[in-house]
């Protein structure tokens, strides 16, 4: 089994994906607490609660917020990573996977901490009253961040075709631009121009000899 080489640009660049996904993540978190609706829920008297009818569904709205912040976060980090055309390569995707569900795990972990709300749940019997509980999550929305992000990066290696994926070579370019498209494979010649061949001076095969007439 051969081990995974990871280049120095490989490293930079996992490490600054994933300091960006986490500070994506913070920013996730807190754009979620700041749009995702809670539920309204009736408090009876006997302790008692039922959500209303017409504010029901914010709970589903909120999980499709987080969930649209995750897609979006995914796709633009994918999209990131893939510039930087050094480090293009197995090592990036799994670090750029690994990234995207760490940050997905920051967005969750700090819209649980900062969201306001009561929970209907702890207030007990007494006077009637309407409380908006507190926007939820599923944790299984975790997964869609870096989903996108290993499947939009899957689709950018697809689209690209190239062999080496267009990797930088310091002084040349792209390995692939390095070498002249003619000369790769040694046969044929470019369009308009001699057939390719040696370098140098013509062999010798001897002094001349003239032949006499018949």
């Amino acid at each position: 089994m051969t081990a995974l080489r990871v280049s120095p640009a490989e490293r930079r660049t996992a490490i600054w994906t994933l300091v960006a996904a986490v500070v994506a993540g913070v920013g996730q978190g807190l754009l979620w607490v700041e749009t995702a609706p809670g539920v309204v829920y009736k408090v009876y008297a006997d302790g008692t609660f039922l959500a209303l009818p017409t504010v029901s569904a914010n709970a589903y709205v909120s999980v499709a917020i987080y969930t649209l912040l995750g897609i979006v976060a995914g796709i633009v980090l994918a999209a990131a990573v893939w510039r930087v055309r050094s480090a293009r390569g197995t090592a990036t995707f799994l670090a750029l996977t690994g990234s995207a569900a760490i940050g997905a795990l920051v967005a969750l972990l700090v819209g649980l901490w900062f969201r306001s709300g009561v929970d209907p749940a702890t207030i007990g019997p007494g006077v009637e009253q309407l409380v908006t509980a507190p926007p939820v999550v599923s944790w299984l929305a975790l997964v869609i961040e870096p989903g996108l992000a290993a499947a939009t990066y899957t689709v950018l290696v697809a689209w690209n075709g190239v062999p080496d994926l267009g990797r930088a070579v310091p002084g040349l370019g792209t390995v692939s631009s390095a070498v002249p498209p003619a000369a790769t494979d040694g046969v044929g010649a470019p369009e308009g121009g001699p057939v390719p061949g040696p370098t140098g001076p013509a062999p010798s095969f001897g002094p001349a000899v003239s032949r006499p007439d018949s």
